[in-house]
Parts: structure tokens; C-alpha cells; sequence
């Protein structure tokens, strides 16, 4: 989210170099910084990490109690985790179906420890499937994630 708010101020900074302008575009890059640093403010409350927060914010709900919450935080480390040191080194992992379908069963097979009565079977897979979508966007391969590349 970050980084394509990124692009985008620096496509309507180049699109023009009047003034306003230029004033409109360090003002958004400002907004930018703070909002980056509201999350890692965020993710340093949650004992997150960056990655972490993001599998924990596609799973949490609204109405789950404070213990449900650190249950679904657990849920959202181990996926995570479990991910990183098996099928996320493997290089190019999205290109072979018995890897994709492996890395959706590991998400699954975590998953299936969130809390019980928020997450009925049914949402444990939808969440899979979210949760999917977004490694499957966010993770290529041999170590290597949207999460280590840096924006210069």
C-alpha cells in the first residue's frame, strides 16, 4: 500500500515541476513517512513485525476478546514462520503446482489453530485463501519478499 502511494506521488511529481507541485508532492511524501511510521508504531504494539502484521491484520476480527487476539497474533507467527523455513526458500515456488498447492495446505493446516467459535470451518478457508493470495503476491522465492527490497 505504501509503496504504490509512493509511485503514485512521484507520477503526479514528474507529470508537473511548477511549484505547487513540487510543495504538493513533499507534502504527500510527509504524509507518507508518518502514515509508515504510525505502522511500525502499530506493529512494535502488537509485538509484530512488519510481515507478521500483515497476516494478522487479514486475519483478526473486530469482536474477538484480548485472548483471541494474542491466539490469532500466535496463528499469524506460525504461518508465517513455518512458511519461511520450508516452501518460501524453494526459488521460484509459483511455478509449480504441487508447491502452490503445498504452501496453501501449510496455510490451511495453521490456520486450523485460530480460535474455534470466531473462525467456523468455513472461514478457515476463506481465510486460507486470502492469506494465500497474499504470499503468493508478496513472497517469490528463494528468500526473497517485497518485505527485503527496498525502495530507493
Amino acid at each position: 500500500e505504501f509503496y504504490e502511494r509512493y509511485k503514485k506521488i512521484i507520477e503526479e511529481y514528474n507529470k508537473g515541476k511548477d511549484i505547487a507541485a513540487v510543495e504538493k508532492a513533499f507534502n504527500d511524501l510527509n504524509d507518507l513517512v508518518k502514515d509508515m511510521a504510525e505502522e511500525d508504531n502499530r506493529a512494535m504494539r502488537e509485538g509484530l513485525d512488519e510481515e507478521t502484521l500483515a497476516i494478522f491484520d487479514l486475519l483478526k476480527k473486530d469482536n474477538l476478546t484480548k485472548k483471541e487476539l494474542e491466539e490469532v497474533k500466535k496463528v499469524s507467527k506460525q504461518t508465517l514462520e513455518k512458511l519461511k523455513e520450508e516452501k518460501l526458500k524453494i526459488e521460484r515456488w509459483r511455478e509449480s503446482t504441487q508447491l502452490r498447492a503445498q504452501v496453501k495446505t501449510t496455510i490451511y493446516d495453521t490456520l486450523l489453530w485460530l480460535p474455534q467459535e470466531p473462525y467456523p470451518e468455513k472461514e478457515i478457508q476463506e481465510k486460507t485463501n486470502v492469506i494465500y493470495q497474499h504470499i503468493y503476491t508478496n513472497y517469490f522465492g528463494g528468500g526473497k519478499s517485497v518485505y527485503n527490497i527496498k525502495v530507493a
